[in-house]
């Protein structure tokens, strides 16, 4: 069987219609799920039994230079509204796949080394369940 790893290369961030540009890498739609311990008296064996509860659509982080242009401008203003934006993440998988979500701007980092280039560092908490296509 042939290998179909792909690399990040070409993945793109978006907000709404917008690519998010000079981003070096994307982490994140880490999902988990809530349990609920429902062990009881009348169980057979001594091992605890769950639930699940509701799930967390996780967060998505990313690293990109920092330029300050009107796109980094714009995830600035997200930081500021309590309303959650419309992302996406397109892969760079053939054929493309996409994760859209609904999310708020939760973190963002400066960071200013001497003998390096500056970046931005933006955590984006999902909020709802995201879709793929």
């Amino acid at each position: 069987m042939p290998n179909t790893a792909r690399t990040g290369f070409g993945t793109l961030f978006r907000r709404g219609a917008t690519i998010i540009g000079e981003i070096q890498g994307i982490d994140g739609l880490n999902r988990n799920r809530a349990t609920f311990d429902a062990s009881h008296t009348g169980m057979t064996d001594p091992y605890k039994e769950f639930i699940g509860g509701l799930v967390d659509a996780g967060e998505v982080s990313f690293q990109m230079h920092f330029t300050r242009d009107a796109n980094q401008i714009l995830l600035e203003g997200d930081m500021e509204s309590p309303t959650p934006v419309t992302y996406s993440v397109q892969f760079s998988t053939s054929p493309t796949q996409t994760c859209t979500f609904l999310g708020l701007v939760t973190e963002m980092t400066v960071t200013s080394p001497i003998e390096d280039k500056m970046t931005y560092d933006v955590s984006i908490k999902l909020s709802g369940k995201p879709t793929w296509s």
